[in-house]
């Protein structure tokens, strides 16, 4: 592939952070929190779909953004009840008490996960925490129990591991980790993947998006229903 000077467009590739795009910024919903170049724009609206496939009840976020408000309106949509004809009425019966807990240390004040966090965080659903995420799992375990959706998107293949080491044991079903593969490999974020999480405990599943030389990925695990954590 060539750019607009003939020369190879790889050659680019280091600019393309810096590229000014706010003139021909995409108009999409939950603007305010979105910025260009993070890898979300179609992530985000998955996330959203998946919270209403699911219906979980105690999500977690690390890592705010773009992806807040569409997590945030996946569990207010869920409020409603869905009389289409194929729905189980003794499902609604039950009680629906989600949460969202966000962590986020809010090092950069002018970051979109700082516009999240604050125009999000008086929401009955949030339970903001402005911290780094190391050390909490016992604390959030404490109060909430085990945590069947969470999204994480932090920092690099240091974090992953300490994450994945400290947080599956409470993970009791979805785990979702942005950004494992780069150019169509894996990248040493999925290496984190491949030592701390076991087959025998979990499924997994690797979206690329093909078009994107970095944060176009997902892995998606789900904790295996055969398998006794008790």
């Amino acid at each position: 592939m060539f750019d607009k000077m003939g020369k190879p467009a790889t050659t680019y590739e280091a600019h393309f952070d810096k590229i000014d795009t706010n003139e021909n910024k995409p108009k999409i919903p939950f603007e305010d929190c979105f910025h260009v170049g993070m890898g979300t724009e179609m992530l985000a609206p998955l996330l959203y779909s998946l919270v209403r496939f699911v219906r979980p009840v105690r999500l977690m976020e690390i890592g705010l953004g773009y992806t807040t408000p569409w997590l945030l309106k996946g569990i207010e949509d869920n409020e409603s009840v869905d009389l289409s004809g194929n729905s189980d009425l003794d499902y609604f019966k039950k009680t629906y008490d989600p949460v969202l807990i966000c962590i986020d240390d809010m090092s950069d004040k002018e970051s979109t996960a700082s516009q999240s966090a604050m125009k999000y965080k008086d929401s009955k659903y949030i339970d903001l925490i402005e911290s780094t995420f190391q050390g909490k799992s016992k604390e959030i375990a404490d109060k909430y129990g085990k945590l069947d959706f969470v999204w994480f998107d932090c920092g690099g293949h240091v974090e992953y591991g300490q994450f994945l080491k400290e947080y599956l044991p409470i993970c009791s079903g979805h785990v979702f980790l942005h950004y494992t593969y780069y150019r169509g490999k894996p990248n040493p974020n999925h290496v984190q993947i491949e030592k701390y999480v076991d087959p025998k405990e979990w499924e997994r599943l690797d979206l690329i998006e093909p078009h994107k030389y970095r944060q176009g990925s997902v892995t998606m695990l789900k904790r295996r229903i055969d398998y006794d954590d008790s």
